[in-house]
């Protein structure tokens, strides 16, 4: 029984020893944890613009701006896919460059959104765009995703801003009808606005 009990204290000490060197030598972090509240970030993809804060004081164009004629909105609104997200979406046909593009987004129950898209002459605008609904929007969500992304499906929230190069991509909210529309989340609005930058915007930049 002794020579058990000295193996035992043995193997006692040896644990104790072990615990104690991995702690010396792994010692807590002194990095201040993010705060529970902070929105989080849905990544989707690469984006050099996606933060809530500082923001620079200019901005420089991620690559060509779109080309801001009528002819070329009329184009580019004409290619849209007919579907973004769960959404069925309808353009204008008939569209200027110096007006934004009113298009419309219809979920399955019927109830209707406007999408505004809308083509600068230069990249200060959108940037200033997305600035202000950041700070508009402490609860939304950044999206990595265009030059800068935030959705909001809060109920007095503004669904969603994307801004990419000379072009911001509004959603604003659902237009009051006797249409109940299918509830919102933050993931529905990013899937919406990830095709409108995918399928619309991606293809046609700098032409």
């Amino acid at each position: 029984m002794p020579a058990m009990r000295k193996s035992l204290n043995g193997a006692t000490i040896l644990i104790f020893s072990s615990l104690f060197l991995s702690a010396c030598s792994n010692p807590a972090s002194t990095t201040t944890p993010p705060p529970i509240s902070s929105p989080a970030i849905i990544k989707v993809s690469p984006s050099p613009r996606n933060t809530r804060t500082p923001f620079p004081a200019t901005v420089t164009p991620s690559g060509p701006l779109f080309t801001n004629t009528d002819e070329n909105v009329r184009r580019i609104l004409k290619t849209a896919p007919q579907t973004v997200g769960d959404f069925t979406l309808s353009c204008p046909v008939t569209v200027h460059s110096l007006i934004p593009a009113d298009c419309s987004l219809i979920d399955k129950n019927g109830a209707l959104y406007l999408i505004r898209i809308i083509f600068h002459t230069s990249a200060e605008a959108p940037y200033l765009l997305y600035q202000q609904s950041v700070k508009a929007r402490p609860n939304g969500q950044i999206v990595a995703l265009g030059d800068g992304s935030i959705v909001d499906a809060s109920p007095n929230g503004f669904p969603g801003v994307l801004i990419y190069r000379n072009v911001d991509v509004s959603i604003n909210p659902v237009t009051p009808s006797d249409k109940t529309p299918i509830p919102l989340t933050n993931e529905r609005i990013t899937a919406a606005l990830k095709d409108v930058y995918e399928k619309i915007l991606v293809p046609n930049a700098g032409k």
